[in-house]
């Protein structure tokens, strides 16, 4: 089956998105000790803070996939990766913990009931029923890409800033905005 562009297209920006969206909540993987220092927290809260986003993604996922099959995944993806780029603008702020939980729970919904199934449906639709193995092929191959991308950029900007609390909240802001705009 021969594509056209724009639908190499949406498979780039879909496949970069799908990396890319969980950097968010898995900052600490990288930016741990900038985490805790920015918001006051421990190694227990932080933590806290990732069984939070696990068990509300876990929950999230069911009703997803629930979901992606009866709204366009088009709607389903942008309105994840927007409302996950403004919580993350909103967690650049380093809120108070109990916010910062809230915002881990947000991000567990946007992501795992907006987006994980959305993403699976836009690709199976992409692949259809003669290229499903390639279609999920360059999923995989683009979400890894995205990733190593988004942290490869974003720790270049962060020890370039000097590796401080603004160099972290900047980190932050630019994978928020980056998010918004795939969105």
């Amino acid at each position: 089956m021969k594509r056209t562009l724009r639908q190499w297209v949406v498979m780039a920006v879909l496949s970069f998105s799908g990396g890319v969206v969980f950097i968010l909540p898995f900052l600490q993987e990288v930016y741990y000790e900038p985490l805790t220092e920015a918001l006051g927290i421990n190694n227990t809260e932080v933590g806290a803070l990732m069984s939070v986003f696990g068990i509300t993604s876990m929950i999230a996922y069911l009703p997803g996939g629930w979901l992606a099959d009866r709204v366009s995944p088009r709607w389903l993806i942008s309105l994840s990766l927007i409302a996950t780029g403004l919580g993350g603008l909103y967690f650049a702020t380093f809120p108070p913990y109990r916010i910062s939980l809230a915002i881990h729970a947000v991000w567990g919904v946007t992501i795992a009931l907006l987006f994980w199934g959305a993403m699976i449906r836009a690709t199976r639709e992409w692949g259809g029923k003669d290229d499903p193995g390639k279609a999920f092929g360059i999923l995989e191959t683009g979400r890894g890409i995205g990733e190593i991308v988004g942290y490869l950029g974003l720790g270049v900007v962060f020890v370039w800033l000097g590796g401080q609390i603004f160099a972290f909240s900047t980190v932050v802001i630019i994978m928020s905005a980056m998010l918004i705009v795939l969105g």
